[in-house]
């Protein structure tokens, strides 16, 4: 009767490639527990690598309609849109969340990158203001500010945002990671090199940091 147990087991199937197995634990993790959110959703993403999208869409419209704000289950929706090409759908999605639930930090984070990604980098700049200043200690938002200098050529204000980041988490990866970058951008070498070597000490099968590495 305990879910737990059934859903390692479909993430073990996971781990192992075996998608016809994880569906299986999945499955029976419902049966178990009809409105388990985490099979719900990973039988979602089975759906949606599969590439039946429908079938995806309506785990997730399941969760939504009863859990209007499950964060996880608005970006996996968020996930799908774009590997369907939607990426105004994805920015619609995101959007309208932060202003119903504008407690759901995780969509905003999501919101402030994805805006980035996609070169709307004002918007993506307003949005990772508004979250620092709901919640100062955002990791995410001073990231995406960063990214947001960078972007314009303000190398020294993209260092600082960074800074803080690091400051607020000293093994923030992708912090690390953007700070080699900025450093680069900057000509130092050797600086750069040194969050390179942090990257690898923190994720030793990081491939990209071991391929800067060599490249340093």
């Amino acid at each position: 009767s305990d879910p737990e147990p059934l859903l390692a087991a479909a993430y073990i199937e996971i781990l192992e490639k075996n998608l016809d197995g994880a569906e299986q634990h999945y499955r029976r993790t419902m049966t178990v527990c009809p409105t388990n959110i985490p099979a719900r959703i990973g039988l979602a993403r089975i759906y949606s690598e599969r590439g039946e999208v429908e079938e995806a869409a309506g785990f997730l419209r399941s969760i939504l309609k009863n859990n209007p704000t499950c964060a996880d289950a608005i970006l996996e929706t968020g996930n799908l849109l774009y590997r369907q090409g939607k990426r105004r759908e994805v920015i619609d999605l995101y959007q309208k969340t932060a202003s119903l639930y504008p407690e759901l930090y995780s969509v905003r984070e999501e919101l402030a990158g994805f805006l980035m990604r996609m070169g709307r980098v004002n918007e993506g700049y307003d949005a990772a203001v508004q979250l620092i200043a709901a919640n100062p200690e955002n990791t995410a938002a001073h990231l995406a500010l960063a990214e947001s200098f960078l972007d314009r050529g303000y190398v020294s204000l993209a260092e600082d945002y960074t800074r803080k980041a690091l400051r607020l988490n000293p093994n923030l990866v992708a912090g690390h990671r953007l700070m080699a970058r900025i450093l680069m951008k900057k000509g130092d070498l050797n600086r750069s090199l040194e969050y390179f070597k942090r990257i690898a000490t923190i994720l030793p099968e990081d491939i990209e940091s071991q391929l800067r590495l060599a490249f340093c």
